[in-house]
Parts: structure tokens; sequence; C-alpha cells
């Protein structure tokens, strides 16, 4: 038997059959040929669609393209000029201040001790994960990178590649170490803490291991606030730079960032305190943690989702040691170079703020 081709129905007859409120089982409707144009559309629709399951990354990479795009045009006078030109170092290194125009993905991260740097380290490597980068990482069994306290080595961290995106952990700021290992539009942020509130916290994760339980190996284990008061009363009997990790007992911050802890020459800090200025984009405060990401965000682009943290490693109240005036002076003292560090910072941190727009904050 020979197949004929089947006559469509007309206008009339579709409208009426469609008009039925129920088709019989037996009923069934000859539709009309589909055109080549719409197939070819719908093919290339459903290719589009499992293509994008299939990358959901290549998906949103547009979408914060176009976010950064419209973040770029709402950038303040002030804070475009800010971020124009480039600023340099006597050592020939050039901080990255071009206007922002699309999320930064070549980022340090100096995860300084006991300053809520547990919780931006986890920040800095979720969004290495969500976007595919690589990050470089502690040796198996070791918790701080690139053989700290020494300054960062390459050879010691993992894998061993050429250039990384992201650094995220306690490591020995050095930079000309990290120019080796780092693209040349590398952002370097890192956080900082009240020294009088960083003291507090590393003498009461620390006071049981070097040097510490050295120095006061005679004053009571078990009450931290006296061994606190036992060390600040006099500092210098105590200290010496012959003992494993001594760092931890003087400016451990100044440390951190790769100087010399020992020296409290005003000229000597300020120097260092000015190579920083013009190398770190920016240094966040723990005191104003939420301010500060907020102005990380702005400095590399973000999204607010990138921002997004759950506290890390966070002390309960009765875990703290009460500092007063008194022992808080002498913390000031003793950690000189941590305080000018801090002081300054705070204040052009609070500058950026300003330009940012403290309405728009």
């Amino acid at each position: 038997m020979s197949i004929s081709r089947v006559k469509l129905p007309n206008e009339k007859e579709l409208t009426k059959y469609l008009s039925l409120k129920s088709l019989g089982p037996g009923s069934m409707l000859r539709s009309r040929r589909v055109p080549p144009f719409f197939k070819i559309t719908l093919v290339v629709l459903c290719a589009f669609i499992l293509w994008s399951f299939n990358h959901p990354q290549s998906s949103m990479n547009s979408v914060r393209r176009v976010r950064a795009a419209r973040v770029d045009r709402r950038f303040s006078a002030n804070s475009a000029n800010q971020q124009a030109g480039n600023g340099q170092t006597g050592g020939g290194f050039h901080k990255i201040r071009e206007r922002c125009n699309k999320p930064a993905t070549n980022v340090v991260f100096l995860k300084t001790h006991k300053t809520g740097s547990s919780t931006m380290s986890n920040i800095m490597l979720r969004f290495a994960d969500t976007h595919n980068l690589t990050v470089g990482l502690p040796l198996k069994n070791h918790w701080e990178l690139g053989g700290y306290p020494a300054f960062i080595d390459k050879r010691l961290i993992d894998p061993v590649l050429p250039k990384y995106n992201i650094l995220g952990h306690h490591f020995r700021f050095n930079i000309d170490n990290l120019q080796q290992i780092m693209p040349a539009d590398t952002r370097y942020i890192t956080i900082i803490r009240a020294p009088k509130d960083n003291v507090e916290s590393v003498f009461g994760f620390f006071q049981d291991q070097s040097p510490f339980n050295v120095w006061l190996e005679g004053v009571d284990a078990n009450s931290t606030k006296l061994r606190l008061q036992t060390f600040y009363d006099h500092p210098e009997k105590f200290y010496n730079k012959d003992t494993d990790w001594f760092f931890r007992a003087r400016n451990h911050m100044f440390f951190d960032i790769g100087y010399d802890v020992s020296n409290s020459d005003d000229g000597f800090i300020d120097s260092k305190i000015e190579e920083l200025d013009n190398i770190f984009s920016l240094v966040l405060l723990t005191d104003y943690f939420d301010e500060s990401l907020i102005m990380m965000k702005h400095v590399l682009c973000w999204d607010w989702e990138d921002v997004v943290y759950i506290k890390f490693k966070m002390r309960i109240e009765e875990a703290k040691t009460e500092v007063n005036e008194d022992l808080g002076r002498k913390i000031l003292n003793w950690n000189k170079a941590d305080n000018k560090l801090y002081d300054h910072f705070n204040k052009t941190f609070w500058r950026s703020v300003g330009e940012y727009g403290l309405d728009r904050m």
C-alpha cells in the first residue's frame, strides 16, 4: 500500500477541533509540519541549556562581568581618582591601583596571627574554588605556608608551580619572593587588629607553647591573667631572641609582614610602614570586619556572594583575659611597631571609606 501525503486541516477545522472540551482516546490531531527554521532554533536552544548545566561557571562569569561593569560605572569621582594610575616604591614594586573593571582573580592574602584571619582565609579559598583558580597550599602535615617562620619559599608550597592565583594561609611576607610566583597584576591584602586585643589573643593561644612556656615556667600555668601580667610587668627581663618563636612576644603582626620585631627605632618602623602602604591594595581591620569586607569587595571588584562569611575559631567571652588600662599601656609600649602599624592603617582605612562614601557604606 502506498502512503500518500496527509491533508492538513484548514483553520476552521483546527479551531473547531481545539474548542472541544475533551479528546477521546481515538482522537488524534495531525499537526502541521514544523518549518526547518523552528527545528534548528529548538535544537540550538536545547544544546545551549545542556551546555549551561555542564558549564555553570562560564555563565556566571558572564554575569559577573556585567555586574562588575555596573559597579565600575557607579564609582564615585574620588574613588576613581584613587584607583587611577600606579604608585611605585623605591624597590620598583608597582601597587595595583587601576580602575576596577573585572573581578581580581590574582590575590595574595597575608593571614596574620590572631586577627580573625581564619575567616578571611576561608573567604579566599572559597573564591578560588568557585572560580577554579590555582591555590598554593602548605605541605602535608604543615599548617603554615612556605616554611614559616622563614620568609615564604616557593619550594615549600604544594603543588610546586611557576605561578599561583591565590595565596591565603599563614606565611611570612616577602614581596621579592612573592613576585616570583604571583602574576604581575596581583592584589596584596592583609588584616591587622588593635594591638591590645591582638596581644591578649596571641598570649591566650600560645601561652603553653614557645616562648612563653620557657620564659614563664614558674608561673601558674592555669592563670592566663597572671602569666600575661607577669610578662608585661617586665618584658625585657624575659625577652630573649635566642628562644624559639621569640617573635610571638613582641610585634607579632610586624613579624608576619616581614620585618625585625626588635628594632624600635621610629625611623625604621615608619619607613617599613611606608613600604607596606605602597604594596598592599588594602589592609583590613579586624575591629571593623564587615566594613573591611565591603571595601575589599570594592577594591577587588567581587560580588556580594564572594564576601559572605561564617566566623571561624571565635573564642567565647569567658576565655578572654581582661586588659586593664595599666596593662594596656604596657602592651602598647612593648609592641611599638604593631601600635604604629595599626594607627597608620586605621587612618588610611577610614580615609578610603570616606572616599568610597559613608552613606554608601
